[in-house]
């Protein structure tokens, strides 16, 4: 049969089923309790972080001032020590546990203690000059001869006392300054499972800061609620439920 003829069957044709098309994404909210608890969580790591950090800093820093406060005690009392020094290491002295008065002071201190710290060149230079012949006498040329040694050695600043002094404070300048020491944690911490250590440090006498979040619950448990909440605050029967029965979802 011709393909022009009228009376040739047509083939059937096959109904195609069209492809699944890919469904959307559930867009399901989120439960606001877990994002509570993951904020409390990533919360708590921050906090102890910080408590270790701040007990670390604790531990050392007093040392540290120790040490710095007898250095500078020993450059005031060096004979030849900068005059205009000697009174902004007497001001810094003065000014150690006063937190904001400090801060100018130590400004000050390192100051003069960077203009007067000398190097090897500027020792070689005054050791040579009318001033230095002035200074050191028939000493002179042994002071000339030293200051050459030393930049022989490879030394960068002078080994006179006062030097040595002003160096080794500057080289831990970052702690002469007055700290302001803060303790962060929520009320469950404060009130609940952390107050044997805050009533320690509290009565330790230490010149540190406290700042309570007011989180009203252990986000991170279950939203269990703390000392901290004033029951009539509490919104939701829920949490008052979860707080009180181990079976309750969420505890």
């Amino acid at each position: 049969m011709s393909k022009n003829s009228k009376n040739s069957v047509k083939e059937p044709v096959e109904e195609r089923t069209p492809a699944p098309q890919p469904k959307a994404l559930n867009q399901t909210a989120i439960d606001p309790k877990y994002i509570g608890r993951l904020a409390g969580t990533l919360l708590g790591i921050c906090l102890v972080t910080a408590l270790l950090l701040g007990a670390v800093n604790q531990v050392t820093k007093p040392r540290i001032d120790a040490a710095l406060k007898a250095k500078t005690e020993a450059l005031i009392a060096v004979e030849h020590t900068y005059q205009p020094l000697k009174d902004a290491a007497q001001k810094w002295l003065d000014t150690m546990e006063d937190g904001e008065a400090n801060q100018a002071a130590t400004k000050a201190y390192v100051a003069l203690l960077e203009e007067s710290l000398m190097t090897v060149d500027q020792c070689l230079a005054f050791a040579g000059s009318p001033a230095g012949k002035e200074v050191f006498g028939d000493k002179q040329p042994e002071m000339q001869a030293h200051a050459q040694s030393l930049k022989d050695a490879g030394e960068k600043y002078c080994d006179c006392d006062a030097c040595k002094l002003a160096k080794a404070i500057l080289d831990k300048k970052e702690y002469l300054n007055k700290k302001s020491v803060w303790i962060f944690g929520g009320d469950g911490w404060a009130y609940d499972i952390g107050y044997g250590g805050l009533d320690h440090v509290l009565a330790s006498g230490e010149d540190v800061n406290i700042f309570v979040f007011d989180t009203e619950g252990y986000s991170n448990t279950g939203e269990t609620f703390t000392a901290g909440v004033v029951l009539p605050k509490i919104s939701s029967l829920r949490f008052i439920v979860s707080s009180f029965s181990p079976g309750f979802p969420g505890r």
